[in-house]
């Protein structure tokens, strides 16, 4: 016997509709179906995609982002018309000083700078310039669209990245990154009414907590006491949304392990308006749930547990 050899199965929208029409027995076997049926179940679609957001955190919905230090806030927006908070960044230092009014400063390294992308500058001040690389660097000279608005030194830290993260549906996870130190350290992740109850909220020092309200377009991350300087990052670990179906050929952003489950919980969906009997589709929304959750059960993280006494526990 001859296995494939191949692992890259998937479908597009249109597929998924497709089955989902066949599976409740409104299309027959040849037939397709028509734009009319196409476009409302792709609205269904996509509202179930959305819906099952909130079933929890599956590994592969986690994404892990980077909110880069800005002084003078103390909540920062997180999305792609937020500050700046990204998947990615680069980072490098000054080799030389720069005076105010500059439009240009020199680099250690320019590897990963290019024209357009965000670029942030550690004043002498320890505040931070965000602006943008006006043209591809020249050697390690990188052009600034906008002049210095303070003096800064030899062996400054200086931040690069593309594009800005999207929003997150929750934060899980945050860590103080030391850029300098190179160290790193958990960070408490905390309440609204935690965040609310601490003092002067203007404060600047090292960030130790974080409290995140992910709004509708851009999330807002609270943190205090809010960045003093450039040497520290806050690594966030995120549960990303998940993405919409748009076009007919658009795949799943999905495992493949979850086909099966989205087609039959979209058969399930159209069933109603379809005039399928309500014992039908009780049986089917059963179904749909079933496959759902073996599909979230292979979506959790592996890992040791342990029990021990308390440390105070005494014979």
């Amino acid at each position: 016997m001859t296995t494939s050899g191949s692992i890259d199965f998937s479908v597009s929208r249109d597929q998924l509709i497709e089955s989902a029409l066949k599976h409740i027995m409104l299309l027959k076997d040849g037939d397709s179906p028509s734009a009319t049926q196409l476009s409302e179940a792709a609205v269904l679609l996509n509202m179930l995609v959305k819906a099952k957001m909130a079933d929890g955190m599956p590994l592969w919905a986690l994404k892990t982002g980077y909110i880069l230090p800005q002084t003078g806030v103390s909540q920062i927006d997180i999305g792609a018309t937020g500050d700046h908070a990204t998947l990615s960044y680069v980072q490098t230092t000054t080799s030389a000083a720069a005076v105010l009014g500059a439009s240009t400063i020199v680099v250690t390294s320019a590897t990963g700078f290019a024209n357009g992308y965000y670029i942030g500058i550690v004043l002498s001040d320890n505040t931070i310039q965000w602006t943008t690389i006006n043209g591809a660097p020249s050697g390690t000279t990188i052009t600034l669209t906008a002049v210095l608005t303070g003096a800064v030194s030899s062996g400054a830290v200086v931040y690069c990245y593309q594009t800005k993260m999207q929003r997150p549906l929750r934060i899980i996870d945050a860590y103080r990154l030391d850029q300098i130190g190179n160290t790193r350290a958990p960070i408490n992740i905390i309440t609204y009414q935690q965040y609310r109850s601490l003092g002067n909220h203007t404060s600047a020092s090292i960030p130790n907590q974080i409290y995140y309200d992910p709004q509708l377009t851009d999330g807002t991350a609270s943190i205090y006491p809010r960045f003093s300087d450039g040497q520290y990052v806050l690594e966030v670990r995120f549960h990303r949304p998940f993405e919409d179906f748009d076009a007919a050929a658009d795949t799943p952003d999905f495992p493949q392990e979850y086909y099966l489950a989205i087609m039959v919980g979209l058969a399930s969906l159209l069933a109603p308006k379809n005039g399928l009997p309500l014992q039908e589709r009780q049986t089917l929304l059963k179904e749909a749930d079933y496959y759902w959750q073996q599909a979230l059960s292979y979506g959790t993280e592996e890992g040791s547990f342990s029990i021990q006494p308390a440390s105070h526990w005494r014979r």
